[in-house]
């Protein structure tokens, strides 16, 4: 069964035929087959263009979705790993004119940049003091690219 964010079923094509496992030293492995004919599965995450023609492949990618602790704040590109975020943004061309980090304290502010100090310097110049301490600005960053389940990332409430 696989779960949204939330908790609720997802639903997915039939169930194709019986997996086979394999063991190998101590690594267990089930294969899946592939559906047959036509049959394509799709991710139904928004902005997502995800396809396969494997169940398992399927149910991975959407645990990705949901178990991953950060995510792009323009695509739904999702990682466990801050800087793999900020990288993806920085190189992705569908990104194109985007900076890693846009200022969202107040709607008014549109401020943007690439750096992340520089971006930090903004926040306690602009929007706090200058005597901030760095782990409440480190949360603020943070909190820009964590994968915080919403409505809209919930495929089931469309």
């Amino acid at each position: 069964m696989i779960l949204s964010a939330n908790g609720t079923p997802i639903e997915v094509a039939p169930t194709p035929g019986p997996s086979t496992s394999v063991t190998t030293s101590n690594t267990s492995f089930s294969y899946c087959p592939q559906v047959s004919g036509d049959e394509v599965l799709k991710c139904s995450f928004p902005h997502c263009s995800f396809t396969t023609n494997n169940k398992q492949k399927l149910e991975f990618h959407i645990s990705a979705h949901t178990n991953s602790k950060y995510k792009c704040p323009y695509c739904a590109y999702v990682g466990n790993i801050l800087t793999d975020i900020y990288r993806h943004i920085k190189k992705s061309t569908k990104h194109d004119g985007k900076k890693v980090f846009e200022c969202k304290i107040h709607q008014k502010c549109d401020f943007a940049i690439d750096c992340e100090k520089s971006f930090k310097e903004h926040l306690r110049l602009k929007h706090f003091r200058e005597d901030t301490p760095e782990k409440y600005i480190d949360g603020i960053v943070e909190d820009l690219f964590l994968n915080k389940p919403t409505n809209g990332d919930d495929p089931n409430n469309k």
